[in-house]
C-alpha cells in the first residue's frame, strides 16, 4: 500500500495525451490553452512534453484507437504495485518498462476497467494544478472501486457534496468516485485548467472539439465543462470558483 509523502507516492503526478495523431494533439492544445512544448530527445524516439513557465506536467504519445488522456499515479516500487494491481483484481496492460535515466512506468486497469499508469522516479515536487486542475473516475461499483484503490494506494473514500465522493490519501484529495452513467465505458476523467472555461471551450469547439456537458457552475466549487478533443480524447475544463 502507497502513502502520500513528501516525493508525492500515492498522487497523480504526470498524464499523457495518447492519440493517432499527436501533432494535431499538440497543435490542438498549444493553440487554445498556450501550453509550451518540449521534445524530449530519447535517442530512438522523440517524446513531445507539455507544460507552462518552464515546468513539465505530461505527454504526447502515438498510438491506434480513440484519443485519450492517461494519468500516471507515482509510486515508490512500480514492480511491487503492479502485484498489488493483480491482486486485488486489476489488470495489468504493459508490464514494468524501464524510461532510461528516468524511472519505470507500467500501464494498468482497475477491475472495472479504468486504466491508468504508474510511475517510478526519485521522487521531486509537486507539480502545481496550473495546467491539470482535477481528476474523476467513472466506475461500475464505487465501493469496489473504492476498496481496489484502497489496497493499491491507501487511498481513503470521503463524502465531499451529496452524491460526490472524493478518494482522498492522507490530507490530500486525489480525485472523484462516480458510478459510471449508463451506455459509457469505465474511464478516467481529466480536468485542465482554464482561467475562463467559456473562452476555452468556445476555443477549442472552434478548433474542431465536440462539446459534452455544461459550461455550468458548481456551487463552492467552480465552473466546469466536458468536451471531446479532435482526437476522439474526453477532457474537461475546470475554473475554481
Amino acid at each position: 500500500m502507497e502513502a502520500a509523502s513528501e516525493t508525492g507516492n500515492g498522487l497523480i503526478v504526470w498524464h499523457d495525451h495518447v492519440s493517432v495523431d499527436r501533432d494535431a494533439a499538440i497543435t490542438f492544445y498549444s493553440e487554445t490553452l498556450g501550453w509550451e512544448i518540449e521534445r524530449w530527445d530519447q535517442g530512438e524516439t522523440i517524446y513531445p512534453m507539455l507544460g507552462r513557465g518552464g515546468s513539465w506536467h505530461g505527454g504526447f504519445v502515438e498510438h491506434d484507437g480513440p484519443g485519450y488522456w492517461l494519468p500516471y499515479v507515482r509510486v515508490e516500487d512500480v514492480r511491487a504495485s503492479v502485484t498489488s494491481v493483480a491482486q486485488a483484481g486489476g489488470t495489468v496492460i504493459r508490464p514494468p518498462t524501464e524510461v532510461p535515466n528516468v524511472g519505470m512506468s507500467a500501464t494498468v486497469a482497475d477491475p472495472g476497467g479504468a486504466e491508468f499508469a504508474l510511475w517510478q522516479d526519485a521522487g521531486g515536487p509537486l507539480p502545481a494544478r496550473d495546467v491539470f486542475a482535477w481528476e474523476e473516475v467513472y466506475v461500475p461499483e464505487v465501493d469496489d472501486a473504492s476498496d481496489f484503490y484502497g489496497k493499491v494506494f491507501g487511498w481513503a473514500p470521503e463524502p465531499f457534496q451529496e452524491g460526490y465522493t472524493v478518494l482522498a490519501n492522507g490530507e490530500l484529495t486525489v480525485c472523484g468516485i462516480l458510478a459510471l452513467p449508463e451506455g459509457l465505458s469505465p474511464t478516467w476523467l481529466t480536468y485542465l485548467a482554464a482561467e475562463d472555461v467559456d473562452a476555452t471551450l468556445d476555443a477549442m469547439l472552434e478548433h474542431g472539439a465536440e462539446r459534452r456537458m455544461g459550461p455550468v457552475d458548481i456551487e463552492n466549487v467552480g465552473r466546469v465543462a466536458v468536451l471531446r478533443d479532435p482526437l476522439g480524447a474526453v477532457v474537461g475544463l475546470y475554473a475554481a470558483a
